[in-house]
């Protein structure tokens, strides 16, 4: 192991290509061009910044993969969640038009024409609603 002694050996061994301000992927200390210390390590923390690095970078991306898949994951469950709920409100609105309609209790409107005026068919629709409301909220919360 070498040791230096002053700024000037420190200067003379550090190469032309490498970058002045290197940091370190182990404690994140950036090297300065005034620091001593050979230009392979870290002043910070004395490790070399070849190994630090590829083996900082191998953690970092194993800890992103993790968190990425937690996300993942997450989002997945909010989107499910939303999707119920929206089933959930759909099909209450659903379910009180069907109970207004099989009660009498839903006024048809001008525009529908005589056949909605019949007691008989708002009766029908208001069943096949409700019929229909509750298979649809079966079907979205057994998937």
């Amino acid at each position: 192991m070498q040791i230096y002694d002053n700024k000037e050996k420190v200067r003379q061994s550090t190469p032309l290509n490498e970058p002045e301000n290197r940091v370190c992927g182990k404690c994140g200390h950036k090297r300065t061009k005034n620091e001593n210390g050979p230009s392979w390590q870290c002043p910070g923390c004395h490790a070399a910044y070849e190994k630090v690095s590829e083996e900082h970078i191998r953690e970092s991306n194993r800890k992103l993969e993790v968190r990425y898949s937690k996300y993942l994951e997450k989002s997945k469950r909010n989107a499910d969640l939303k999707s119920k709920i929206k089933a959930t409100v759909d099909s209450t609105l659903a379910l009180g038009v069907g109970a207004r309609l099989l009660s009498g209790t839903a006024r048809a409107c001008s525009c529908a024409g005589a056949v909605l005026m019949s007691p008989l068919v708002v009766k029908v629709l208001g069943a096949v609603l409700i019929v229909g409301a509750i298979i649809y909220l079966v079907a979205k919360y057994a998937a």
